[in-house]
């Protein structure tokens, strides 16, 4: 297990059902601190863990994670609201997602105007993300931060928080989701491409399966509850079957990408 960092200050509320914290660690930089006992349940640090770790397997970018703690209860210095009672979260293993922050060679933004999505060097990774999110059965948009080079005036985006693959807190893969798409769906159109997306498929379809069992193995039993043998027996499942999976949730006409769709083919027609 890598080593543990030290909450060492309680900066601000961050937004979100998890009820996360903005902290300060003993290595001297800024993690949003998710906790085991948060409202959603404990299902969300291991869908944290595992998002993140499968999307680095398949070369999708993601904020990087530590595990923390407090050095004892008295440190934790906030807490949460279930209903009307306040509950302080338990001092053992919490996931600490690391803050991007800007460079020296420029700012972080969490949208881009439309003007400057060409400027996004990694574009085609918002492909990989969507045959990843579909693949995980994401309920909640995915949600994307744009580090810029302001030398080169370009962007480049990484992908953060995975709380709610695998059909959410509760890992229901039959309830009804969101699009697994980002918000700026502006960045979708020109992407759209039929090689592209054989290839992320292709790229989960024989990369995947043979991490399942040593990734699920190492989240801590504290970051879940409910049976994960059968999470990645469900993990393997749609990984088998992803093609079909992807273009029966993309080709229905309400999804975003449904006129994308169309446009590849007559594109590939006129090549």
């Amino acid at each position: 297990m890598q080593e543990c960092l030290l909450v060492e200050k309680v900066l601000r509320d961050m937004p979100g059902g998890a009820q996360t914290h903005l902290a300060l660690c003993d290595d001297g930089l800024h993690y949003v601190i998710k906790c085991p006992n948060n409202p959603q349940g404990p299902n969300v640090l291991a869908n944290e863990f595992i998002g993140s770790s499968l999307l680095n397997a398949i070369g999708l970018p993601t904020s990087e994670w530590r595990f923390a703690r407090y050095p004892s209860k008295h440190n934790c210095s906030f807490n949460f609201r279930h209903g009307t009672h306040v509950v302080l979260p338990k001092c053992r293993l919490h996931f600490a997602s690391r803050v991007l922050t800007p460079s020296s060679k420029g700012r972080l933004y969490s949208y881009l105007p439309d003007l400057f999505i060409e400027r996004v060097e990694n574009r085609s990774a918002f492909i990989g993300a969507l045959v990843f999110d579909i693949f995980a059965r994401s309920l909640d948009p995915r949600q994307a931060v744009y580090v810029e080079d302001h030398i080169k005036r370009t962007f480049r985006a990484v992908f953060i928080d995975n709380g709610h693959l695998f059909g959410g807190p509760n890992w229901n893969f039959d309830v009804p989701g969101k699009s697994a798409l980002c918000l700026q769906r502006t960045i979708y159109p020109e992407v759209f491409d039929l090689a592209s997306i054989e290839g992320w498929i292709t790229r989960i379809e024989t990369t995947i399966p043979d991490l399942l069992s040593i990734v699920l193995g190492a989240v801590p039993k504290q970051w879940y509850k409910g049976e994960i043998a059968c999470l990645r027996d469900r993990l393997d499942g749609r990984a088998a079957s992803l093609r079909s999976i992807f273009w029966d949730e993309i080709s229905h006409y309400k999804h975003p990408t449904y006129l994308s769709i169309g446009r590849v083919h007559d594109r590939d027609a006129r090549a």
